[in-house]
Protein backbone atom coordinates (compact mmCIF):
# COMPACT_ATOMS: atom_id res chain seq x y z
CA UNK A 1 0.00 0.00 0.00
CA UNK A 2 2.85 2.29 0.49
CA UNK A 3 3.74 1.39 -3.17
CA UNK A 4 0.94 2.74 -4.63
CA UNK A 5 0.10 5.41 -2.29
CA UNK A 6 3.67 6.90 -3.30
CA UNK A 7 2.60 6.16 -7.28
CA UNK A 8 -0.24 8.44 -6.42
CA UNK A 9 1.45 10.77 -5.22
CA UNK A 10 4.04 10.41 -7.51
CA UNK A 11 1.57 11.22 -10.06
CA UNK A 12 -0.63 13.87 -8.19
CA UNK A 13 2.74 15.97 -8.17
CA UNK A 14 3.72 14.93 -12.11
CA UNK A 15 -0.05 16.04 -12.79
CA UNK A 16 0.49 19.52 -11.09
CA UNK A 17 3.80 19.93 -11.91
CA UNK A 18 2.72 19.76 -15.71
CA UNK A 19 -0.09 22.20 -15.50
CA UNK A 20 1.47 24.73 -12.78
CA UNK A 21 4.23 24.75 -15.24
CA UNK A 22 3.23 26.15 -18.64
CA UNK A 23 0.91 28.10 -16.29
CA UNK A 24 4.01 29.78 -14.72
CA UNK A 25 5.74 30.14 -18.19
CA UNK A 26 2.56 31.95 -19.75
CA UNK A 27 2.13 34.49 -16.44
CA UNK A 28 6.58 35.11 -17.15
CA UNK A 29 6.03 36.06 -21.20
CA UNK A 30 2.31 37.81 -20.26
CA UNK A 31 3.96 39.51 -17.82
CA UNK A 32 6.73 40.64 -20.10
CA UNK A 33 5.22 41.83 -22.70
CA UNK A 34 3.19 43.99 -20.41
CA UNK A 35 6.18 45.72 -19.29
CA UNK A 36 7.79 45.69 -22.61
CA UNK A 37 4.23 47.96 -23.85
CA UNK A 38 4.27 49.80 -21.05
CA UNK A 39 7.68 51.16 -21.81
CA UNK A 40 6.65 51.82 -25.55
CA UNK A 41 3.83 53.63 -23.93
CA UNK A 42 5.66 55.83 -21.43
CA UNK A 43 8.33 56.79 -24.23
CA UNK A 44 5.70 57.65 -26.24
CA UNK A 45 3.80 59.88 -23.99
CA UNK A 46 6.77 61.83 -23.06
CA UNK A 47 7.36 62.77 -26.25
CA UNK A 48 3.83 63.97 -26.56
CA UNK A 49 4.35 65.68 -23.24
CA UNK A 50 7.93 67.62 -24.30
CA UNK A 51 5.71 68.28 -27.37
CA UNK A 52 2.68 69.97 -25.49
CA UNK A 53 5.15 71.37 -23.25
CA UNK A 54 7.25 73.71 -26.18
CA UNK A 55 4.02 74.37 -27.36
CA UNK A 56 3.12 76.10 -24.14
CA UNK A 57 5.94 77.64 -23.63
CA UNK A 58 5.89 79.27 -26.98
CA UNK A 59 2.29 79.91 -26.58
CA UNK A 60 3.01 81.77 -23.02
CA UNK A 61 6.41 83.99 -24.79
CA UNK A 62 3.76 85.63 -27.48
CA UNK A 63 1.10 86.28 -24.70
CA UNK A 64 4.55 88.27 -22.80
CA UNK A 65 5.23 89.92 -25.76
CA UNK A 66 1.98 90.72 -27.97
CA UNK A 67 2.68 91.84 -31.34
CA UNK A 68 2.64 95.45 -32.80
CA UNK A 69 -0.58 94.67 -34.55
CA UNK A 70 -1.99 93.55 -31.23
CA UNK A 71 -1.10 96.37 -29.41
CA UNK A 72 -2.61 98.69 -32.12
CA UNK A 73 -5.69 96.85 -32.36
CA UNK A 74 -5.76 97.06 -28.14
CA UNK A 75 -5.43 100.61 -28.21
CA UNK A 76 -7.74 101.30 -30.76
CA UNK A 77 -10.64 99.58 -29.86
CA UNK A 78 -11.64 101.91 -27.21
CA UNK A 79 -11.38 104.31 -29.39
CA UNK A 80 -13.77 103.07 -32.28
CA UNK A 81 -16.07 102.13 -29.19
CA UNK A 82 -16.59 105.38 -28.41
CA UNK A 83 -17.13 106.51 -31.87
CA UNK A 84 -20.13 104.79 -32.88
CA UNK A 85 -21.65 105.27 -29.05
CA UNK A 86 -21.40 108.43 -30.10
CA UNK A 87 -22.48 108.78 -33.64
CA UNK A 88 -25.66 106.16 -32.18
CA UNK A 89 -26.28 109.06 -29.44
CA UNK A 90 -26.44 112.16 -32.02
CA UNK A 91 -28.67 109.59 -34.24
CA UNK A 92 -30.93 109.47 -30.97
CA UNK A 93 -31.05 113.18 -30.29
CA UNK A 94 -31.49 114.11 -34.03
CA UNK A 95 -34.40 111.60 -34.63
CA UNK A 96 -35.79 112.51 -31.73
CA UNK A 97 -38.45 115.40 -30.59
CA UNK A 98 -37.34 118.68 -29.46
CA UNK A 99 -38.06 120.62 -26.41
CA UNK A 100 -39.94 123.72 -28.16
CA UNK A 101 -41.20 121.99 -31.39
CA UNK A 102 -42.16 118.62 -29.52
CA UNK A 103 -46.03 118.38 -30.69
CA UNK A 104 -45.44 119.93 -34.36
CA UNK A 105 -42.68 117.18 -35.68
CA UNK A 106 -45.45 114.41 -34.31
CA UNK A 107 -48.05 116.15 -36.49
CA UNK A 108 -45.69 116.48 -39.74
CA UNK A 109 -45.14 112.70 -39.24
CA UNK A 110 -48.66 112.06 -39.33
CA UNK A 111 -49.42 114.30 -41.57
CA UNK A 112 -47.18 113.55 -44.56
CA UNK A 113 -48.29 109.92 -45.57
CA UNK A 114 -52.14 111.85 -45.40
CA UNK A 115 -50.58 114.74 -47.89
CA UNK A 116 -48.84 112.03 -50.08
CA UNK A 117 -52.14 110.17 -50.77
CA UNK A 118 -54.17 113.56 -51.64
CA UNK A 119 -51.17 114.36 -53.93
CA UNK A 120 -51.53 111.16 -55.76
CA UNK A 121 -55.38 111.95 -55.94
CA UNK A 122 -55.17 114.95 -57.28
CA UNK A 123 -53.18 113.82 -60.06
Amino acid sequence: MTASAEVVKLALLALVTGAVLPLLVQLFLTLRAMRLAAEGVEKRLDKILDDVSGLADGVKARAAAPSALGATLAAAVPAILAAVQAFRTSLHHAAGPTAAGEGQSNDNLRREPDQGKERSHEQ
